[in-house]
Formats: C-alpha cells, structure tokens, sequence
C-alpha cells in the first residue's frame, strides 16, 4: 500500500528503486544485534554463551525451568555427539567429496525424503510466481489505475494475513495451502470468462485481487492474451495437487533425523492402512512423541 503511494508521488522508476530500497540498509546493523543460535554454540561446545542466549531468552518469554540450565546444555551436547558419530558411521569421509554425495544419495534413496525434496521445492516456485505475478500485473491488467491495483494488492496481502493466520492454526498448514492454491488458480481462470471493455469490468477486479487473496497470481509478457491467466491458473490448481504429497507440520514436533523422517511417512502409511481396514484409526499411532522438558508436569 504504501509502496503506491510513493509511486504515485515519485514517477521516475530509478529514484523510486533508491527511495524504497535505501531503508533495507537499516537492517544490517540488526544482524549484529541477534543473538546467535543455543544449538550451533552447543554443536561449538561454547557452553557458558550458550547459557547466556537461552537464559535472555527464558526473562524475556517469562518461562522458568525446572530442571538446570547446565544439565540440560550437557543432555544438548551428548545428543549432537551421538548424531554426529552416529553421521560419521554411516557416511565415512564424509568431508570428503564421495562422502557427501553418499549423503545426498542417502536423501533420495528415502521415499519420504525424496518426496519432500521434490514437492516443495516445486511449491514454492509455483506459489512464488503467483505471488510476484499478481503484483507486476498491474500496467497489464488496468490501465485505469494502477497504483489503485498496486494499493489493493497490499491491502488483499494484510487480510490474507489477518484472516488466514488463524485458520491455519486451526485447520493445519496442509489444507491452507491446498484450498488457497486450487481456488486462487480456479479463479484467475474465471477471468478470461469476462469480456474486455465490458460493464463487468468490476468483475475483473474481484476475480484478480481475490485470487492473490488466496495465493497471490498473474503474470504476463508478450504472449497471447489468454496465456497468463492459463499459465498461473494451471500453476495454482498443479501446486494444490502436489499439497497432499507433504505431511501436515501444524502443532507437531518437526524431524531432525533422516530417520524420524523415514518413521513419520511409515506412521502415515500406516494409519492409512487401518482406516481402509476397519475404519478406525488407533490413537496411539504416533508418529513422533513430543519429548516434555525433564520435569515439567504432564
């Protein structure tokens, strides 16, 4: 939004590009000012800082520990020794260049690692020029208005925000992204159904800024007039295709092994199995059990 604004006050497109790029150097010094990351300083065996980051962290999030900082720093530390020897076993000369393609190999021999690697990657391609494509649309689209366009893009950005943080938390990352996705594509298709210069150009409007609503759609270069709206609605209806090929992350513990990878998909499997067996899916097949801090009550 606010970035129309200002290309509606400053129309030469080289001063604009300074103007709104010149704050990113604000955040340079912030880098600085981060604290870095408890596990890579445990991974350095730099202990005592690393108990200074978690101890801020723990003033600031209100949270107290019943069990020591220092017990739980040493539990921290043979747990990556163990991952790391663990690695080295399984990957001898891993350093080395053959080691590391044995790692990468490893991933794609998995199926559900392989699966992650192939889908999301996709994804976020398709969805990434989705969103930019609705944005640079704009001359294309209207010629009416298109810092009009540009404001409304912003605008439809904060509700997807406001209304599609919630209900992702709710219903799950998976399903969000799949209905958003396949019905943004579905709409960017609807537009070519409204005819050019008609009284229901409006339509046009809601089909488009609902569509980035839901995924953020539409770009177009010299091609033929109806090939941006199939191309991207194509993209959003293929990219909620691939959705259902990743497991569902919302309120569950992610996987820091290629193993607990492996052990996530084989659970999902398998409560597949059951419910096309007797219909019932039993509540103590848990893919991964979230570990509860030592001595908190549970």
């Amino acid at each position: 939004v606010c970035f129309a604004g200002v290309g509606y006050t400053i129309r030469a497109w080289r001063i604009l590009l300074l103007v709104c790029s010149s704050p990113i150097l604000i955040l340079l010094p912030v880098a600085f000012m981060t604290d870095e990351s408890p596990r890579w300083l445990v991974q350095q065996e730099r202990m005592e800082e690393a108990t200074q980051v978690l101890q801020k962290a723990f003033r600031r999030n209100q949270v107290q520990l019943n069990t020591p900082l220092a017990s739980l720093l040493d539990r921290m530390a043979q747990q990556e020794r163990k991952t790391s020897s663990a690695c080295g076993r399984a990957f001898p000369g891993s350093c080395a260049l053959p080691g590391r393609i044995e790692q990468v190999w490893a991933y794609l021999r998995a199926p559900a690692m392989r699966t992650i690697i192939v889908v999301t990657p996709t994804l976020w391609f398709l969805h990434s020029c989705l969103y930019l494509g609705v944005v640079i649309n704009a001359n294309n689209f209207t010629s009416r208005d298109p810092f009009l366009y540009l404001a409304l893009t912003g605008l439809m950005e904060a509700l997807a925000i406001v209304i599609i943080t919630p209900l992702t938390a709710h219903m799950g990352r998976r399903i969000m992204v799949w209905a958003g996705l396949g019905m943004g594509g579905i709409l960017l298709m609807l537009e070519l159904l409204v005819p050019n210069d008609s009284v229901y150009y409006w339509l046009d409007w809601v089909l488009v800024m609902v569509g980035f609503l839901l995924v953020a759609g539409a770009f177009q270069e010299e091609y033929a007039w109806w090939a941006v709206s199939v191309t991207f609605g194509c993209a959003g209806i293929l990219g909620s295709l691939m959705v259902p090929f990743l497991p569902e992350t919302n309120k569950r513990p992610l996987p820091e092994t290629l193993q607990d990878v492996e052990n996530r998909h084989k659970w999902r499997r398998g409560a597949r199995n059951t419910l096309e067996d007797d219909g019932v899916c039993h509540t103590n097949m848990t893919p991964l059990l979230e570990t509860a801090p030592s001595g908190s009550n549970t």
